[in-house]
């Protein structure tokens, strides 16, 4: 069943059109011209996040008014059979692990933190934005988001800085995820060429562009063992770090994402999926 989205302009031929396109194993379940007023807003890396939009519920109220359903088409019955999926062994029983949770940092998934709560791990969050100190915590996980729309709150919460860098220098684990990665570089620079100064951890400097850098699925093979994510950033890195590891996409493209590691600290563009190796995320995140 599909639906089909019209432009507003000649938008009954135009809908028609799209309609007598479709197989005739797919029926159009119903129409939607299309939808500027209440459109959801959108930044370089996709829609605004719910948080930040504050009528989101009036936005999906009014489109989902604008859909001309066709009462004569029905939803099929599809059957989502159950899939016991295996007991993962508790390889990180008993550790806490800091994961940063705020406006600039916010691209997590759901996924991968019930992954590490199947691992056995406790799940502490703080904000790198407001927070003074990290919590209590064996490990640390900053995932991605937009960092360079917050870099002055950054840049100022030296407090915070100080506290990861002496996590770092205590031989402690950080895997660290694009946004996270540029928090840790020396310097990260927005797209008006405004600079702030990150963490310095790791001896580079981030740089927003104006066109998208990198997109693509990513597989990464460490020591035989291979974990699979994605890329997608419209930022760029400049250092002298030699990575001994990098992504490959598995669908042909020439998306090669680096894999930095140095101590304890693991990072990189690439957004991993965790469920793809457990086992190596634990070992990543295990003192």
């Amino acid at each position: 069943v599909a639906a089909v989205i019209a432009n507003k302009v000649g938008s009954e031929r135009h809908a028609d059109m799209l309609k007598n396109a479709l197989p005739p194993t797919l029926p159009c379940l119903a129409t939607l011209y299309r939808q500027t007023e209440h459109a959801l807003p959108s930044r370089y890396l996709g829609l605004q996040q719910a948080g930040e939009i504050t009528d989101l519920e009036q936005r999906l109220s009014h489109t989902l008014e604008a859909f001309d359903f066709d009462d004569s088409v029905s939803l099929p019955n599809i059957d989502f059979p159950f899939i016991d999926t295996p007991q993962l062994p508790a390889l990180l029983d008993g550790l806490k692990i800091g994961i940063a949770k705020d406006a600039a940092f916010s691209f997590l998934y759901q996924a991968n933190l019930d992954c590490l709560k199947s691992l056995g791990a406790e799940l502490v969050f703080f904000s790198p934005l407001n927070d003074a100190e990290l919590p209590d915590i064996d490990s640390l996980y900053l995932p991605g988001g937009y960092p360079e729309l917050h870099l002055a709150a950054l840049s100022a919460n030296t407090q915070m800085q100080q506290a990861i860098q002496q996590h770092y220098e205590a031989n402690k684990p950080i895997l660290a995820e694009c946004g996270g990665m540029l928090y840790l570089c020396e310097t990260l620079t927005d797209k008006t060429d405004v600079t702030a100064t990150m963490c310095g951890i790791l001896p580079a400097k981030a740089k927003l562009q104006a066109r998208l850098t990198a997109l693509g699925l990513q597989e990464v093979t460490v020591e035989n063992q291979a974990i699979r994510g994605h890329t997608y950033h419209h930022s760029s890195l400049s250092t002298e770090l030699v990575s001994e590891i990098s992504g490959q996409c598995p669908n042909g493209k020439s998306v090669n994402e680096a894999v930095y590691q140095q101590e304890r600290l693991t990072a990189s563009y690439i957004h991993f999926y965790f469920y793809s190796n457990p086992h190596l995320i634990a070992a990543w995140l295990s003192p």
